[in-house]
């Protein structure tokens, strides 16, 4: 069974005993004028001066500072990406932001500095916190990278492509290897916030990592890969009302959602779902077969598409469903889609060796 080890957890104690002792040390905290917040034209080297002088004291207390230093410290740079900052602002305060932060991911021996540096991270505005989430992701504690995960999640859309290709290929490697089960949640909800045809190739190919995973432990929630599955499905749907889907993103999208619908079907057929994870994959039944009529209307196949689930679902019909999710795979086996049998379909089997890394709970 999968420990219930859950890296939000250990940021919770972080974050509450950051609030426990009264500030110990009286410092004349620098400020940042206005005119600095709303300017669109290039600093002066004293404004910048100002910006980098405001961040290095924050960042000192965040490193060096008592608790309510540290809870103060963290607030205040966080705030400063809260206000009505021009775009110049954000992207030269989050670049000044980031310098600093890069050292104290490095320092291995603490984890708590770690953990408030990505969450300061999480509200950067620019390609260089893409460098803080590499290095974040690859840390030894999984309370960290999941952190990491989630500054990927709060940070993604609003990068440039570049950067957004950057973070796509990190992600893509990163979820490969991952162990940590609540890591590889919040990396396919990252993964869904990149909408460009490499983000959503990616995502397409990590969802069919994750069906195959969730076959062999039936005591995990498909919530995060549902959630993705419906992102990436919005995302096509939007871009179509501005320039025609590629036939074979639809393929692809249409070969993800028979995976997972076949998977679901097999895991109420057999009756192995839990309390707690049964509504999700009769979510995952109910999106993947709206998926699949999407597709088959803008990809007509070369027989005739069964009839959508909803008759089926509500009376938990479940080896009927499983019948029809059948014909939806001879469909998709067919031209134009011509899918593979294995591309479809998992294999439902016993859980496997729990391999949940929960080493950083207790550093």
């Amino acid at each position: 069974m999968l420990r219930q080890w859950c890296p939000v957890a250990v940021a919770a104690v972080v974050l509450v005993s950051a609030v426990a002792a009264p500030i110990a040390r009286a410092q004349s905290a620098p400020e940042i004028p206005a005119e600095i917040y709303t300017r669109d034209t290039e600093f002066t080297e004293s404004q910048r001066q100002v910006i980098e002088d405001f961040v290095d004291h924050w960042i000192d207390l965040l490193d060096d500072g008592s608790a309510a230093e540290i809870a103060k410290a963290r607030r205040q740079l966080i705030d400063q990406m809260a206000g009505v900052g021009s775009q110049l602002f954000n992207t030269v305060y989050s670049q000044t932001v980031c310098k600093a932060l890069e050292p104290l991911l490095a320092l291995q021996d603490q984890l708590p500095l770690r953990l408030n540096a990505l969450i300061v991270a999480s509200v950067l505005a620019d390609g260089c916190v893409v460098n803080l989430i590499a290095t974040g992701l690859g840390d030894k504690s999984p309370a960290v990278r999941y952190w990491a995960a989630r500054t990927a999640e709060r940070t993604a859309a609003g990068l440039q492509p570049e950067d957004q290709g950057r973070l796509t290929k990190l992600l893509a490697d990163t979820i490969a290897s991952e162990k940590n089960e609540h890591v590889v949640q919040k990396l396919l909800l990252a993964f869904s916030q990149i909408n460009t045809a490499g983000g959503v190739e990616s995502l397409l190919e990590a969802l069919n990592q994750r069906a195959a995973g969730l076959a062999s432990n039936p005591e995990l929630s498909p919530s995060a890969e549902l959630k993705s599955l419906t992102s990436v499905w919005t995302n096509i749907v939007l871009a179509s009302t501005s320039e025609p889907i590629p036939p074979d993103t639809i393929k692809k999208l249409a070969v993800t959602s028979h995976r997972f619908m076949n998977l679901a079907a097999q895991m109420l057929e057999m009756d192995l779902t839990t309390n707690w994870n049964d509504d999700d994959y009769i979510s995952v039944l109910e999106v993947s077969d709206k998926v699949l009529q999407w597709a088959v209307e803008n990809l007509p196949p070369s027989r005739e598409k069964p009839d959508p689930l909803d008759d089926l679902i509500p009376i938990k019909k479940w080896a009927q469903v499983f019948l029809r999710v059948s014909e939806w795979a001879e469909l998709l086996s067919a031209s134009p889609y011509s899918a593979e049998l294995d591309q479809l379909e998992v294999i439902v089997g016993e859980p496997e060796e729990d391999e949940t890394d929960g080493d950083g709970a207790e550093e």
